[in-house]
């Protein structure tokens, strides 16, 4: 038994790179140049003991590299967060996933210590306010969960919240939050969260929100959004918006909205919009506009618009017995005299 070392498990992104921009080999060692032994996360490696504590600080990416190093238990220093400790350098022993790590950690812990790792702690900042609360991971539950087929599925729960640096998450019941860093997330009942760095999301019951980097998202009940970097989609119920970088999208209830870069949709209920790069559509209940490349379209209730690249189109209609009806007859494209006919 080796006394005189410990198992200690991280994360990095798929390309072995950690937050801090350290590329992690899949085998021997890897050292901090800038160390510096405090009790920061800054200038130094890090990661949980024995695989048990917080996820504050795992990734919660699909393709992330869940590593698993040997660490000599004199040069460890423990941090406030629970589990995590630090140190300057490390024996890479595993790489691969979730399950597999976890694996490594169960099979051949026996062989470094028999020595518990620490219980849980809660850390207050000064104002006695609780810091955002995150996960436990334990390597236990991950093997606990082994289905059927003998494969070891991610740890799962009723109610999941896993934040990066900086997070606020707040759900309801069997909602699940997934924030990066400095997101903010809010969730109705039913709801599953996926925010990159700087994004807002808020979503009402049974809703899906992925948001890409500095995206803000308002969603009612039963909703699905996706937006791109820098994007802003706001839906009633029931709709389906999708928005590249930069878009602004929406949508009335039971509408469906595709936004290309740059492109700013604004829909009625039941309606269909679909924008290229830098469109502007804008549409009535039950419209189905389809923009290319910097096209402007403005459609009445139940009309279909379909632009070429920079063409504007207005649809038009009439008062019969006493109701509105709307033309679905204008389609354009942009011709080379610069007329749209």
């Amino acid at each position: 038994m080796n006394l005189e070392k410990a198992l200690v498990l991280r994360t990095c992104a798929n390309n072995m790179a950690d937050h801090c921009g350290l590329v992690w080999p899949v085998s021997v060692t890897v050292e901090c140049r800038h160390w510096q032994p405090t009790k920061a996360h800054e200038n130094g490696l890090a990661g949980l003991l024995w695989g048990v504590g917080t996820s504050a600080f795992l990734s919660v990416h699909a393709d992330a590299r869940w590593v698993v190093c040997e660490v000599a238990v004199a040069d460890l220093i423990a941090l406030s967060e629970s589990g995590m400790v630090k140190f300057q350098r490390a024996q890479v022993v595993h790489v691969g996933d979730k399950s597999s790590a976890a694996h490594y950690l169960l099979m051949h812990r026996a062989s470094y210590s028999s020595t518990s790792p620490p219980a849980a702690v809660e850390v207050r900042p000064a104002s006695g306010e609780l810091v955002v609360s995150h996960e436990v991971f334990d390597v236990a539950s991950v093997s606990a969960a082994v289905g059927a087929e003998g494969n070891l599925p991610a740890v799962t729960t009723q109610t999941l919240q896993t934040a990066t640096y900086g997070s606020t998450l707040i759900g309801d019941s069997h909602s699940q939050l997934v924030a990066g860093y400095g997101s903010t997330e809010t969730a109705g009942s039913h709801s599953d969260l996926t925010a990159g760095y700087g994004s807002t999301g808020t979503a009402g019951s049974d809703s899906s929100l992925t948001a890409g980097y500095g995206s803000t998202q308002t969603s009612r009940s039963d909703s699905s959004l996706r937006a791109g970097y820098g994007s802003t989609q706001t839906a009633q119920e029931g709709s389906n918006l999708t928005a590249g970088y930069g878009s602004t999208g929406t949508a009335g209830a039971d509408s469906s909205l595709i936004a290309g870069y740059g492109s700013t949709q604004t829909s009625g209920s039941d309606s269909a919009l679909t924008a290229g790069y830098g469109s502007t559509q804008t549409a009535q209940e039950g419209s189905n506009l389809t923009a290319g490349y910097g096209s402007t379209g403005t459609a009445g209730s139940d009309s279909s618009l379909i632009a070429g690249y920079g063409s504007t189109q207005t649809s038009r209609g009439q008062r019969t017995d006493g109701g509105l009806r709307q033309y679905a007859d204008c389609t354009g494209r942009q011709q080379p005299d610069g007329w749209v006919r």
